[in-house]
């Protein structure tokens, strides 16, 4: 008998920004392929990935949030890539999510202090009353941990993409590790004898 399993398994990629570079496309490389511009392939700390752009089959994804993270920014650099780009993620063939500039997909704008509220998600009213009383109590402030986003449906076998793209490549003065994780659950197969 086949029924399923629902598990909270986020989705993630990285690629490097080389300087020069104005668009990468993630969760195209699976595991064990070689990505463009390195000589190695493609692991497990690198990309969840297991097919190019889908989900294996009897897999399906409900993505809630996200989150971008970025490893190796010069501090003269932030400028020059955080608040600018282009941040979308294409499901079959339609854009899903579209978003400028990148920083407010990053954790410190997410966070309640940002200097980019319209960033931080929508939370419900019980949230917010929980928070601000932990903040009248002292207690530990609440802190989004990710992008927030009404859920969207990865099917079996569906293309998906996320593109991050600049109008001009970014001056940056060395290369960039960029890594997205795609919240959500996982909806798998599950059979049972």
């Amino acid at each position: 008998m086949k029924n399923h399993e629902t598990i909270w398994q986020p989705q993630w990629d990285a690629l490097t920004l080389q300087p020069g570079m104005s668009m990468l496309h993630l969760f195209q490389n699976p595991v064990g392929v070689t990505r463009p511009g390195l000589s190695r392939a493609a692991t497990f700390e690198t990309t969840s990935m297991e097919l190019p752009g889908q989900l294996p089959r009897g897999h399906r994804f409900m993505c809630v949030g996200l989150l971008l993270t970025v490893r190796g920014l010069v501090p003269s650099d932030e400028e020059l890539l955080l608040d600018r780009g282009v941040f979308e993620l294409h499901i079959g063939n339609k854009r899903m999510l579209f978003e400028s500039p990148l920083r407010r997909l990053t954790l410190p704008s997410i966070a309640l202090n940002s200097p980019y509220p319209p960033a931080m998600p929508k939370l419900r009213l019980v949230e917010r009353i929980k928070a601000a009383i932990r903040k009248w109590l002292g207690l530990t402030r609440y802190a989004p941990t990710m992008y927030e986003i009404v859920p969207l449906l990865i099917a079996e076998s569906e293309y998906f993409r996320v593109s991050i793209y600049f109008a001009t490549p970014p001056e940056i003065t060395e290369p960039v590790r960029l890594m997205v994780h795609l919240n959500g659950h996982l909806i798998r197969e599950r059979y049972d004898a």
